[in-house]
């Protein structure tokens, strides 16, 4: 029987400037055969963010493997300023690896609003 690879969703997403956000939660991984996923890879191409695992900054354009046993431990940090940048994820279920996704990560910078929180005509 052949083997089906692992199928991997990862919609467009968006953090706050350095906010910290579990990568697992990026994304989606499915396997027709029902096979467990055993690894993952990831490629941060470099536009702003990062991704830590256990606590250490990853570098970016490059493989950064990690297994389904650690994937809790990583996360992605948004970057210090508002911009996007494309990211890239794939799934291996202990025989192949599936085709790479890639979703648009931007990191969002909402300036705060002031709100007059009273109806008082203060030009009269």
């Amino acid at each position: 029987m052949a083997n089906h690879t692992p199928v991997v969703t990862a919609p467009n997403a968006s953090v706050k400037p350095n906010q910290s956000v579990a990568a697992n939660t990026l994304f989606s991984a499915t396997d027709a055969d029902g096979d467990t996923i055993t690894q993952y890879q990831f490629w941060d191409t470099g536009g702003g963010g990062r991704y830590t695992l256990n606590g250490v900054t990853q570098g970016s354009d490059q493989f950064l493997t990690v297994t389904a046993a650690n994937l809790s431990q990583l996360n992605y940090v948004g970057g210090a300023s508002s911009g996007s940048e494309v990211e890239w994820v794939r799934a291996f279920d202990g025989q192949e690896w599936g085709e790479w996704q890639h979703w648009t990560m931007a990191t969002v910078n909402h300036t705060p609003v002031a709100v007059r929180s009273d109806s008082r005509n203060c030009g009269s």
